[in-house]
């Protein structure tokens, strides 16, 4: 609501029969409804999407909605959007009701790394705070010994320090592009891979950056595809 307007938070108990998402039975429905613009179709459609974002470079992620998605499925209930242009939005969260008193679970513990993964470094570079820590925790989760940079500067005042086993790189971002940072990156370090993550790659862009043979993971992407791309460029042959 850029111009204001009135927020509403419901919190109600429903009975849901016949729902091609959820098991028969008693939720709690929990609607956050504005009157703003509202979205098209288009946005609604994708709305819970990761990465997908109406914002510019910089000004949003596109994780907040996805995650909220993910933590109702995984409680086994739903998030739903009804959205009309002109007419508003409510987002609503059908979680299962339970009895009883809530209980405090313990943090789990991280996964040991895996033998071929311990000891690999990767440097993350994006200016998106939201994306570069999903994607390092995804990472370290994954076994890898990660570094993070906010933007190309700081990436590249890393790389003359020390060369990692890859470099993931943001292709949009403010400053210097990603682009830009893969090319003064292979001047420090010819041999480095590079696999560039965005929802944005030019390949006339990523020709002229003098590394055309970088791997591309377009967003939105999951662990599993980010986990299986970064083994695929650890195992290809080292760039001339």
């Amino acid at each position: 609501m850029p111009d204001g307007g009135c927020l509403i938070v419901i919190g109600e108990p429903v009975s849901v029969q016949d729902d091609p998402e959820l098991a028969a039975g008693d939720y709690v429905a929990l609607s956050v409804v504005d009157d703003g613009p509202g979205m098209p179709e288009t946005v609604k459609t994708r709305a819970f999407d990761p990465f997908f974002t109406t914002k510019g470079v910089g000004k949003g992620t596109g994780l907040g909605l996805a995650q909220v998605y993910g933590i109702a499925k995984q409680a086994e209930g739903v998030a739903r959007i009804k959205s009309v242009l002109g007419g508003g939005t409510t987002v609503t969260l059908l979680l299962p009701r339970v009895e009883g008193e809530a209980v405090r679970e313990q943090p789990a513990a991280r996964p040991a790394p895996r033998a071929e993964q311990s000891g690999i470094t990767i440097l993350v570079v994006d200016d998106d705070r939201g994306v570069r820590e999903f994607v390092c925790e995804a990472l370290r989760n994954l076994g890898y010994d990660v570094t993070a940079a906010s933007d190309g500067e700081e990436g590249l005042a890393f790389l003359e320090e020390r060369k990692p086993d890859l470099a993931i790189i943001d292709f949009a971002m403010p400053g210097l592009n990603g682009a830009e940072v893969a090319s003064r990156a292979l001047a420090l370090h010819p041999d480095l891979r590079i696999l560039f993550a965005s929802g944005y790659s030019d390949p006339d862009a990523l020709n002229t950056s003098g590394c055309a043979s970088a791997r591309v993971l377009l967003k939105p992407f999951h662990v599993d595809a980010l986990a299986e791309t970064v083994a695929g460029v650890l195992r290809a042959k080292t760039p001339q």
